[in-house]
């Protein structure tokens, strides 16, 4: 199955006059316990016709996660929060593992865990590192229902690599 993905974006990176691209995907087990399918995430909308036609290997649907108006941002949490339930269901009973997803190679998610007094320098900080403003900022202030400690979310949309 790996091998089969792998060749898929290939061929969409020859598609695109060779420009790499981040993406992400998870291994579902079909409900039959037999087949498994993929579900596959890009930053970008690609042609259903010709993405069938690049696999090859049976059902292709495509959709864009964004609605009409929605930031490349937006699209982008949906694919997660839709992937991130494909990666919580379990294998237990398949021989085929527990590993079922890959990411990209040199697009991983980075993470950062910092000691600061407040949200405000850990913004500061945030910023500083990705040397930009957040595409994305929740803070839970904004909730007046929120009774947990106060939590604040910034999204940095990383910028587009080559090669």
């Amino acid at each position: 199955m790996r091998r089969q993905v792998e060749r898929l974006i290939a061929k969409v990176v020859a598609e695109r006059g060779g420009h790499r691209f981040p993406w992400t995907y998870v291994v579902e087990l079909h409900n039959d316990g037999e087949r498994l399918h993929v579900h596959l995430a890009v930053p970008f909308f690609f042609d259903h016709g010709r993405l069938s036609e690049l696999w090859g290997h049976g059902y292709v649907w495509c959709t864009d996660k964004r609605r009409r108006g929605d930031c490349t941002f937006v699209g982008a949490i949906r694919a997660a929060v839709y992937l991130s339930k494909y990666v919580d269901k379990t294998f237990a009973s398949s021989g085929f593992g527990r590993h079922r997803y890959e990411v990209a190679r040199g697009w991983k998610v980075s993470s950062y865990q910092v000691a600061v007094r407040d949200l405000d320098e850990g913004q500061r900080y945030a910023e500083a590192v990705f040397v930009a403003e957040p595409e994305y900022l929740w803070d839970s202030r904004s909730c007046e229902d929120w009774s947990a400690p106060p939590v604040r979310v910034l999204f940095f949309i990383p910028r587009v690599r080559d090669g």
